[in-house]
């Protein structure tokens, strides 16, 4: 995707955030362990990002990045739970398909509560239109 600010470099892949986090699995060797610095050392020592580590799927992660470490913590715990669900429900499909089940799932329901909102707020404005020109009637 363009702009999306992900990149994959060998053996590992890395995206960064709107909070500049990143993600990075599991696997340990020297090149990902300084290719994880050298992004990290772009922040001032006084803002040095958290580092979290998670389970998804069966899968360790070090999530790094602004965000309080128990909603990541709740975040890869919602992940976790929809992948499981959708394995329970999809037997024989790889982890990779399940993984992208759970991420169009999870823009869907996205999507529907924008749309919910867009709506909730267009009412919101058509009640205050209408309080104010009873206001300004009497």
């Amino acid at each position: 995707m363009e702009g999306s600010g992900s990149g994959t470099y060998p053996g590992k892949a890395v995206r960064r955030g709107e909070n500049r986090g990143i993600i990075e699995s599991n696997q340990s060797d020297s090149s990902e362990r300084s290719l994880t610095s050298d992004l990290t050392s772009e922040n001032p020592i006084t803002n040095i990002p958290n580092r979290i580590k998670v389970s998804i799927f069966g899968q360790s992660y070090h999530i790094i990045g602004d965000e309080d470490p128990e909603r990541v913590k709740q975040l890869a715990h919602f992940v976790d739970s929809r992948m499981k669900e959708i394995a329970q429900h999809s037997k024989g499909i790889s982890q990779l398909k399940i993984a992208i089940l759970a991420a169009l799932n999870i823009a869907e329901e996205m999507l529907k509560l924008q749309e919910k909102n867009r709506n909730i707020a267009y009412k919101g404005d058509k009640l205050i239109s209408l309080l104010s020109g009873a206001v300004e009637e009497k």
